[in-house]
């Protein structure tokens, strides 16, 4: 079902004697919003030196090309961008998540695609 499906419909039953009309019904198609971050493209900044960012991955979508993390495919993938101010040791975490996370972190040589990654679990 797409989104374009939804409308009004009407049902007709015909044979050699006659035909039969329904009433009109109404196809309403609910699409669930997807998080901000779904798409590597539209991933979401983090700002700053330290911090805690919030969200969730309900509805998220895996982009085809997207590279497994820790040996695992995944299937809702949720993108953020964050560059360090300075150099030195950082650390993210998924601690507090109510279901088995994995983090991976792609770092950029100033391009806009990741050239590899480090991955835990």
């Amino acid at each position: 079902m797409q989104l374009t499906d939804g409308g009004t419909y009407t049902v007709i039953v015909a044979n050699d004697l006659d035909a039969l009309v329904s009433n009109p019904a109404t196809l309403i198609v609910l699409a669930p919003m997807v998080p901000a971050g779904d798409n590597f493209t539209n991933r979401v900044p983090i700002f700053g030196t330290n911090g805690l960012i919030s969200g969730t991955n309900n509805f998220a979508t895996k982009e085809p090309g997207e590279p497994n993390i820790a040996g695992e495919p995944g299937a809702s993938s949720v993108w953020y961008v964050w560059t360090a101010p300075a150099s030195g040791i950082v650390t993210f975490s998924t601690i507090g998540s109510s279901f088995d996370t994995l983090l991976g972190v792609l770092p950029r040589n100033g391009g806009e695609q990741p050239y590899r990654y480090r991955e835990r679990r």
